[in-house]
């Protein structure tokens, strides 16, 4: 909700901003989330116990944002793409198809200064679908993991 590093709150503070997250969800009419992604990516031993309390899943950054079966669900990889090129994406992609692992792409902010452009953006969703790879949610993700 406020985006402060969950390595920094205490368990009831994390809870408090989780709960947050579900009452904004839920005043919108949107299902809760059963999964987060860590502010800026940090977690800590504790921000994984206290989240696997409220949620089925944790995510950070590290690139690149491959996925395999065993990974621990709590520290979930995710690769930003706000300043790549479609080339640099397209190398990730089809480096994930060779070693058979999900790629988790991150974008922010598509079609402001500095961020993602929906051009380049639709260049590739045409380069996955093409190759023949699934476009899927997180949460459709998350339950092929089980």
């Amino acid at each position: 909700q406020t985006h402060t590093s969950f390595t920094l709150l205490n368990e009831a503070q994390l809870t408090a901003e989780l709960q947050a997250v579900e009452a904004a969800f839920t005043t919108h009419s949107i299902a809760v989330p059963n999964h987060t992604a860590y502010p800026s990516g940090a977690y800590n031993d504790n921000v994984k116990t206290w989240t696997a309390a409220e949620r089925q899943t944790g995510r950070t950054v590290v690139e690149p944002g491959y996925i395999i079966r065993k990974d621990d669900k709590f520290i979930l990889k995710c690769s930003v793409c706000d300043t790549k090129t479609f080339a640099q994406i397209a190398a990730l992609i089809d480096y994930a198809m060779s070693q058979k692992k999900a790629l988790v792409i991150l974008i922010h902010r598509l079609d402001e200064v500095g961020y993602m452009s929906s051009t380049v953006f639709e260049q590739v969703v045409d380069y996955a679908q093409t190759a023949g790879i699934d476009i899927i949610t997180m949460s459709q993700l998350y339950a092929l993991l089980d």
